[in-house]
């Protein structure tokens, strides 16, 4: 899915990317639902709104016109899409808050998105399975201080997903392989795409707090 990254809203080429795979699956509701967007002038849904999809945007820190102010946390995910009148099945969920990322999805009950987007940390080896550990206050350092311990290992998302019906697609590669987000569709539609390859590259950031890495867990209670 590469060679379709193309960046108008997005920060590295998801844009192509959401627009090749539901030329390819088709769209039911075209609802979104996207959390992290910040001010949304750069998120993954925005060209989606523009092109006529509805949906919710939320941010812990941002609130505008379209941007609701949220928290989520695993106790408030599931009542917080009700609130907002979430449909049980819609289009696309992405999910982009530097921190609880797996623990959000796996809490996510009820609501299945066909298509779900998610950051995953790119400094830990896609054959670990690997997240930080439950906790609800969690806040990513901010700069200067900010390091690499927040999210999941690619490895963690994708045993996730199969045991919600999701199949790994891919990653984008956009800059330099600057490995952000990951990919997934419904199981169902997985024959729609071919050459699906799991990145063997880990894309090294400028900040990394080696000594933070042996807290990480396995979620599944296994060995990584």
């Amino acid at each position: 899915m590469k060679q379709f990254e193309k960046k108008v809203y997005s920060q590295n080429g998801e844009d192509g990317i959401i627009e090749e795979i539901f030329n390819r699956i088709g769209t039911t509701n075209k609802f979104f639902v996207e959390f992290g967007v910040q001010s949304g002038s750069e998120c993954n849904t925005r060209l989606l709104r523009k092109h006529g999809w509805t949906g919710v945007w939320m941010d812990s820190s941002y609130e505008n016109t379209n941007v609701h102010k949220v928290f989520l946390t695993v106790e408030n995910i599931n009542e917080t899409f009700a609130k907002f009148e979430v449909p049980k099945e819609f289009d696309l969920l992405s999910i982009d808050i530097d921190g609880n990322d797996f623990w959000m999805w796996q809490a996510l009950k009820k609501y299945e998105p066909r298509v779900v987007v998610i950051e995953y940390n790119a400094q830990i080896s896609p054959e670990k399975v690997l997240t930080i550990p439950y906790n609800p206050k969690f806040r990513q350092c901010s700069s200067p201080t900010r390091d690499d311990f927040f999210g999941a290992s690619l490895g963690a998302f994708i045993e996730l997903g199969k045991r919600k019906g999701y199949e790994y697609l891919c990653v984008n590669e956009l800059v330099n392989k600057k490995y952000v987000n990951a990919f997934f569709v419904k199981s169902e539609y997985i024959s729609r795409f071919d050459n699906i390859k799991i990145p063997k590259a880990i894309f090294t950031r400028f900040r990394h707090d080696s000594t933070k890495y042996e807290l990480l867990i396995n979620p599944f209670g296994k060995k990584s």
